[in-house]
């Protein structure tokens, strides 16, 4: 397994960027990949294809686009609303490809959005 990410923010009311504001607005981003690779075809136990045929793992990866926005409430409260996207590199390693104990193509494109309340004490 490997990976790697890179983010990106600012404070587009000004403030300087400190774990606990008093108060503002900040956009941010994000990209991440993380790979995984068996080193050689391994066969998936428990998991078979829509044929009925043995599912072989080699390698696999996920791209994630991250966009948000963060708004400082005070020192101890945080708002947080982002639109993430995935993207699988092998469509039956997906969150949509499982049917009980079968692999089906999936979708390799995942979209969202996240809300989240972040306290600080």
């Amino acid at each position: 397994m490997n990976g790697w990410h890179v983010d990106v923010t600012h404070v587009v009311t000004g403030q300087a960027k400190v774990l606990r504001m008093e108060h503002g607005v900040e956009i941010t981003g994000r990209i991440e990949q993380l790979r995984g690779d068996a080193g050689s075809p391994t066969i998936v136990a428990g998991f078979t294809d829509e044929l009925g045929s043995p599912v072989v793992f080699d390698r696999n990866q996920v791209t994630t686009l991250t966009i948000g926005v963060n708004h400082y409430l005070n020192y101890n409260t945080k708002f947080q609303v982002n639109y993430q996207s995935d993207w699988f590199g092998n469509s039956l390693f997906t969150p949509t490809s499982r049917v009980g104990s079968t692999l089906q193509a999936g979708s390799r494109f995942r979209p969202k959005v996240l809300a989240r309340v972040q306290l600080y004490f």
